[in-house]
């Protein structure tokens, strides 16, 4: 059966992927997970859970800055190539440094994608 499905990009606001390789994790904070894990399942128990990995933070400066300022015309939404109003609870980088420019400076949490993958989301 072909449907002629039309297809086109989501808008999901995802965030470039950053190779953990070439993070220098020792100066960052950390965020470890709850302990105990909860378990959101009546069917389940902790065990069967893999382990928690930690989350980091870090922060924007100046230079990072300008270099987001001078590059809004690659980012979808600034660009108009995305229409839509983000998420008021976590602003996109790009709106960080745009709608709170009296800051020098905008918190990002850097999260595993997994246990195995060497990529971060910030």
């Amino acid at each position: 059966m072909n449907c002629r499905c039309a297809s086109a990009g989501l808008k999901t606001g995802t965030p470039p992927r950053i190779d953990a390789r070439t993070i220098d994790f020792s100066v960052l904070a950390q965020q470890h997970g709850d302990n105990p894990m909860p378990v959101f399942s009546f069917m389940g128990n902790a065990s069967q859970h893999p382990q928690q990995v930690p989350c980091y933070i870090t922060h924007t400066n100046e230079k990072t800055h300008d270099v987001i300022r001078n590059n809004l015309d690659r980012s979808p939404m600034y660009a108009g190539v995305i229409e839509g109003i983000g998420p008021r609870y976590c602003p996109s980088i790009e709106d960080k440094v745009m709608r709170f420019s009296d800051r020098n400076q905008h918190q990002i949490f850097l999260e595993p994608e997994g246990l195995d993958l060497q990529r971060d989301l910030p």
